[in-house]
């Protein structure tokens, strides 16, 4: 085919051609320039002429046409939706080098690192479209364009067409089948999880070359999608959590969007360990860490905190009625619920292979530390658990989930006591101050502020915005008298708590902050970066004290007597810092598994840190540096740990919507 379309774009070349059209290079001769036109042939229509005023075809031109307004580097520029000769004609940009599935044919398997980075602009590319509004509807390698070091989905808006007309004429779903989600399969409308799915086959595909539910026929490849669990290709390596995440079936429980870019993100900065080098880092298990200070055991003490004034922060505030009254229904509903939700620490051991002894002295040969499982769980949220967080009098523990709901309960019978619905997206962080008194909450972009709340109560009373894209951290000082946070893109924000005054603004993270710690006295903050780095603070007047340096810290803690820093990040590793001069001490070495948080026993003999990884928590003894123990929960992710004020317990959220609380002697006994 030959000639102009819309009177402007002269076709030249045919770039490629399939079941839904065919590509060709064009010139715009109005613009001088050259673009990539895409001619829409619908195989439900007969490759025919469609009707522009049909209503649903009309729908999903407009999506099309929003899809053109996306602005973002790794999404496609579309210049224009033109209907002419009966047909749908996309004009984009003209974008360079092959496709992703180009270079499967031509190379074979793709690196756990090669995916990543692709995995990680992609779904950054779906995150923006998501948030405008617009879905994809057709992931796949076909349609990522890999061009220099650009990434591109293309293709946006085009499935919504095609899918609007065989609606229309055959009451059939067309697309590709061994990318479609299971929901689509059963007739359900297509969402942001069945994006998600499409770009877990991808992924999948990239690693083993092949997808994990391509059949011989259709009818197979879709019954496959329906009851086919795909275990773990050989070369998925440190990608299979991410991947298993997006193949869930259940779109209700499939991982979402951040939790999948952050593994991702960890994959991509840090290529897999040769076979020499794990066998170079076992022996680090059972290796003792040589500090800079002896370690005392110690009771912690705590500051007395000033009272909070809640009347006048209710009074900066003012509610907001309608928001509230939707958010009490829902407390309301939850109550009923409450009834049925059970609390259990009650476990059972299945012991894999002899426990480590600790010894007080080095060691450089000793048993592989110990697995062990557990059951029990608080019931109730519907999502991942992203936060939880023990009220200082160690009564109440509060938990914050992807669900966007906030759920406290008691922890002496395992009761809901209440139920929090007001942030507009994932529930990040939590943290009580440490009178009681108040709660505060880290919301993610939709929110990207700090909520307070009355606690007994539970209503909230405040509201801070820290002019950030997320809140991804949020902590209170020891003293009660500061709140800080700290996200994505933008500083550490510090607000005086008794009149939510903000006091100061601490930059120096270059990609955001994942989380902030307070040191027992107060006059330090720690907070770890994005950009590889833990940044220490004077907390009274904000100025930098030290760049200490490590692989995207996740989590940071200081120890209870305030004389280490620890940070856990995506190498799977845990740094330790001497806080006297700020000298590091040997690495504490688990595995490849991302570290999302760390927390000490209140001795601060013990430290746990919580994993995105099946394998579960590690547990090490801190005189020595060694592993005792990892903790398995029933294979979850048991991303989030905290110890309870008392010491006693220790609290973690996991992937499968679940808080766990356990004694801490299952942690640290031995």
């Amino acid at each position: 085919m030959a000639g102009l379309v819309a009177g402007r774009y002269r076709l030249e070349r045919a770039l490629g051609r399939g079941g839904m059209g065919a590509v060709w290079v064009a010139h715009d001769s109005l613009l001088g320039r050259d673009v990539a036109v895409k001619e829409i042939l619908f195989p439900a229509a007969g490759h025919g002429s469609v009707d522009p005023g049909d209503p649903l075809i009309k729908r999903a031109l407009r999506e099309a046409q929003a899809a053109a307004r996306l602005r973002h580097p790794s999404i496609v520029t579309v210049h224009d939706v033109i209907i002419e000769d009966g047909r749908p004609w996309i004009v984009m940009e003209l974008v360079g080098g092959q496709s992703l599935a180009d270079e499967i044919r031509a190379r074979g398997l793709l690196t756990e690192q090669r995916t990543a980075e692709i995995g990680v602009r992609v779904l950054d590319a779906l995150r923006a479209a998501h948030r405008g509004g617009i879905l994809h509807r057709d992931v796949k390698p076909a349609n990522i364009l890999l061009d220099s070091d650009r990434v591109v989905l293309t293709d946006f808006g085009i499935a919504a067409i095609d899918d609007a007309t065989a609606l229309t004429r055959t009451g059939q779903m067309v697309g590709s089948p061994a990318f479609m989600a299971p929901e689509r399969i059963n007739g359900e409308p297509a969402t942001t999880a069945t994006d998600l799915w499409a770009l877990g086959v991808t992924l999948y595909l990239a690693v083993t070359g092949r997808s994990p539910f391509q059949r011989d026929d259709t009818q197979g490849t879709l019954a496959a999608i329906l009851t086919s669990k795909p275990a773990a290709p050989a070369h998925a390596g440190r990608l299979w959590p991410v991947i298993k995440g997006l193949l869930e079936k259940d779109p209700g429980r499939r991982l979402t969007a951040e939790p999948a870019l952050k593994l991702l993100a960890a994959v991509a900065q840090r290529p897999a360990p040769t076979a020499a080098q794990k066998r170079r880092r076992r022996p680090l298990w059972s290796t003792s860490v040589t500090l800079d200070a002896p370690l005392a055991t110690i009771a912690a003490t705590t500051a007395s905190a000033p009272p909070v004034d809640i009347d006048t922060i209710t009074a900066l505030v003012p509610p907001e009625p309608s928001r509230r009254r939707r958010a009490w229904i829902g407390i309301a509903a939850a109550g009923v619920a409450a009834l049925v939700v059970t609390f259990a620490v009650v476990a059972t051991r299945s012991r894999e292979e002899p426990e480590a002894a600790p010894s007080p002295a080095p060691s450089s040969a000793s048993a592989e530390p110990s697995r062990e499982q557990y059951r029990g769980a608080l019931l109730g949220h519907g999502e991942i658990v992203l936060a939880v967080a023990f009220s200082p009098d160690g009564k109440t523990l509060a938990s914050g989930a992807s669900d966007r709901t906030i759920r406290l309960w008691d922890t002496a019978t395992g009761q809901s006591v209440s139920t929090m619905k007001e942030h507009l997206d994932s529930v990040l962080d939590l943290a009580f101050s440490p009178d009681g008194k108040l709660l505060a909450s880290a919301g993610h972009s939709d929110d990207a502020s700090v909520l307070l709340w009355q606690t007994g109560a539970w209503k909230r009373v405040a509201k801070l915005n820290p002019k950030i894209e997320s809140v991804q951290a949020v902590a209170f000082s020891p003293d009660g008298g500061t709140i800080a946070a700290g996200g994505i893109g933008g500083p550490v924000v510090l607000w005086d708590a008794r009149t939510l005054t903000e006091r100061a603004r601490l930059s120096g993270h270059r990609n955001g902050t994942y989380d902030v710690a307070f040191s027992p006295d107060g006059k330090t903050l720690a907070s770890g970066g994005n950009d590889g780095s833990v940044r220490v603070w004077n907390a009274s007047n904000g100025r930098l004290v030290k760049a200490l340096p490590g692989p995207s810290p996740m989590g940071v803690a200081f120890s209870p007597d305030g004389k280490l820093l620890a940070a856990g990040g995506t190498d799977g590793e845990v740094r330790l810092w001497s806080t006297v001069d700020w000298r590091a001490g040997t690495a504490l070495t688990r595995s490849d598994a991302l570290i999302e948080s760390v927390d000490f026993s209140r001795d601060g003999g013990w430290l746990i840190a919580g994993t995105e990884s099946e394998l579960g928590m590690p547990v090490w003894q801190i005189a020595t540096g060694r592993l005792i123990r990892t903790v398995n929960v029933n294979d979850e992710w048991p991303m989030i740990v905290r110890v309870s004020p008392d010491g006693a317990s220790v609290a973690t959220g996991t992937d499968h919507h679940l808080v766990r609380v356990q004694p801490m002697t299952d942690f640290t006994k031995g």
